[in-house]
């Protein structure tokens, strides 16, 4: 019934001229949202516009769960994201309204399925932003900063002032890491995007060197990892593991914060997946010391590593037409049963775990798995 009564609440909201103007532009019952259906869309987006915080927070629940699925994007997207884009100008005497919409925004354009079609005439329609996002993009608030640095490595990726500026966001020292990081990782995935891989190895490889933060380390790695095929070094893949090793909540609860970059994953099973996808014969190499140091962590801690390797421990090749385990599987099996052997109780501890992933907790049949 709550729902219903907002509903009401909502469609009987005057619309503003402004906004009426940009919804005829739309066909809203001939595209399509995660839902199917987009006809609530308008008056929702309407409704994002109110002054009362409850009806404006519950319009962008409702319009941001028609938005995506599973990272794919609709044509009710990019029309929202366009329309969301073009009202920014009228709010900036309403900086609540003006933060939700810019919010929203935000929330598209870090989805990774955003390039497809539409996007290019969406990205189009944003360009008379490009200032407004330079002031938002260099302001004091963190929040809104970082919500326009992204968005403007789309709507400005064409103009040499961006990356000149997000290299300054980067390099400057005052601020917090967590800024610099974000301002790091917009310049490597706006290159990144542009396909210019040598200029991500010109930048970051020199900067790698000599960088001593290690969220900016991590993030400097995790671009060079992604761009050097088989020339990859054990200095970055190391760096990247050791926060792991290590359980650096520091610099993962960084990595936590930025969505953008490691998406719907915790930090922990972002940095392994992408070790495993991008290389997975040198973390097969590494994944011995990560398990190693397993017992000096805490419960919650060892089962949060052992979930993110499970894919690790089944991985397996065709070999001559034979399926067998790969270097990472039989490594990581052999490395719990070294646990194992060592500390009885510790496979014991993780018994329920282990059943649930489909492994034993004995150490002779770990063993006997891996050869498998």
């Amino acid at each position: 019934m709550q729902r219903k009564f907002d509903m009401k609440k909502i469609t009987a909201l005057p619309v503003p001229e402004h906004l009426q103007t940009e919804l005829d532009k739309v066909d809203w019952k001939n595209i399509k949202s995660a839902w199917g259906h987009c006809e609530e869309l308008p008056a929702e987006i309407n409704g994002l516009l109110s002054a009362d915080a409850e009806v404006g927070i519950e319009c962008e629940n409702c319009i941001w769960q028609k938005m995506a699925y599973h990272g794919e994007l609709f044509e009710a997207t990019y029309a929202t994201a366009t329309i969301v884009a073009r009202m920014l100008p009228f709010y900036q005497h309403a900086p609540i309204i003006e933060r939700r919409l810019l919010g929203l925004l935000y929330k598209i354009m870090i989805q990774t399925g955003l390039r497809n079609h539409g996007y290019p005439e969406m990205i189009d329609s944003m360009k008379f932003l490009i200032p407004r996002l330079f002031e938002w993009a260099g302001g004091t608030n963190m929040v809104t900063a970082r919500q326009a640095q992204h968005i403007l490595i789309h709507v400005g990726k064409d103009l040499p002032q961006t990356g000149a500026f997000l290299q300054r966001e980067w390099q400057q020292t005052a601020y917090p890491a967590i800024r610099r990081g974000y301002a790091l990782y917009c310049l490597g995935w706006m290159y990144w995007l542009a396909e210019e891989e040598e200029v991500i190895k010109t930048y970051f490889l020199l900067a790698f060197d000599k960088e001593r933060n290690v969220l900016l380390r991590v993030i400097q790695a995790i671009f060079l990892v992604r761009v050097s095929n088989d020339n990859v070094e054990d200095s970055w893949i190391l760096e990247i593991l050791n926060v792991l090793t290590r359980n650096d909540t520091t610099t993962l609860a960084d990595l936590n914060s930025m969505q953008a970059l490691i998406g719907q994953e915790d930090p922990v099973e972002f940095l392994i997946n992408f070790l495993q996808n991008t290389h997975p014969a040198v973390l097969a190499r590494h994944i011995r010391s990560l398990l190693t140091e397993l017992p000096s962590h805490d419960h919650q801690y060892q089962e949060t590593i052992l979930l993110a390797i499970s894919p690790i421990l089944f991985s397996d090749v065709y070999i001559n037409y034979t399926k067998v385990r790969t270097e990472g599987s039989r490594i990581a099996l052999l490395a719990l049963a070294e646990l194992g052997e060592k500390d009885p109780d510790f496979l014991k501890r993780h018994s329920k775990l282990l059943v649930d992933l489909g492994l034993p907790s004995n150490t002779q049949q770990l063993k006997e798995l891996a050869t498998q």
